[in-house]
C-alpha cells in the first residue's frame, strides 16, 4: 500500500481520501453510483412529465406458428403475470426474462378469461451476434405484442413512475447477474465490449 499521503500536511491530510474514517470513504464511493441513479430518476422525471409514458401491457397480441408459446398453449389475448416467479409488468419484461432463459424450462403464470393458471414453456434458442462480434445465446417464445399506449402522467406523478422505472431496471440487471453466478447463464453469453 502506498503510504505516502502520511507524509502530507494537516490541511492536505483532510482532503487526501486514504486519510477520511471509514464511513466517509463509503459515501465518497456511493456518490458516483448515486448521481448516476438521480440522472436516471431525473430524466425518466422529464420525459414521464412532458411525453407521457409507452405502456405495453404484458398481454399477447400474436402468437407465431410453431414457436415455444403455441407449442404450451399460449393464446392472443392471454395476459403474462409472472415468468419463473418474477412479477411482469410490461411486455419489456417478458422479453427480458424469456431472453435470459434459452432453453430452459420456465414456468408462466398467465390469466386467461379471468382464471390464472400456470404454463410451462422452454424459450426457443436463439443465436445472436452483436456489432463487436461477440456471438451469444438468447431465449425466445414467438409471441408479438399489442400496441402500446401513451398514458399521461402529472407532474407530481413523474417522479414516483421515474424512480419504479429505475428501479425495474436495476432489478432486471441484479436478475442478469444473479443468473450468471448460479450458473444458469454463461458468462461466455456476455457481449459487448
Amino acid at each position: 500500500a502506498d503510504d505516502s499521503w502520511q507524509e502530507l500536511s494537516e490541511a492536505e491530510k483532510a482532503q487526501c481520501l486514504p486519510a477520511q474514517p471509514a464511513w466517509k470513504k463509503i459515501l465518497i464511493s456511493f456518490a458516483g453510483p448515486g448521481a448516476n441513479f438521480l440522472l436516471a430518476i431525473l430524466i425518466y422525471t422529464g420525459l414521464f412529465a412532458g411525453l407521457g409514458q409507452s405502456v405495453t401491457p404484458p398481454v399477447v397480441g400474436s402468437v407465431v406458428a410453431n414457436g415455444a408459446a403455441a407449442a404450451a398453449g399460449l393464446k392472443i389475448g392471454d395476459r403474462i403475470t409472472s415468468i419463473d416467479g418474477r412479477e411482469v409488468e410490461d411486455f419489456r419484461g417478458i422479453g427480458i426474462l424469456v431472453a435470459a432463459n434459452p432453453g430452459q424450462l420456465i414456468p408462466l403464470t398467465v390469466v386467461r378469461g379471468g382464471k390464472e393458471q400456470v404454463i410451462n414453456l422452454t424459450p426457443s434458442v436463439v443465436m445472436e451476434r452483436d456489432r463487436f462480434g461477440n456471438t451469444f445465446r438468447i431465449g425466445r417464445i414467438g409471441i408479438g405484442s399489442t400496441p402500446p399506449q401513451i398514458v399521461r402522467t402529472s407532474l407530481w406523478e413523474a417522479p414516483i413512475l421515474a424512480t419504479r422505472e429505475t428501479g425495474k431496471n436495476i432489478s432486471l440487471i441484479a436478475y442478469g447477474l444473479w443468473q450468471l453466478v448460479t450458473g444458469r447463464q454463461s458468462v461466455k453469453d456476455l457481449g459487448g465490449p
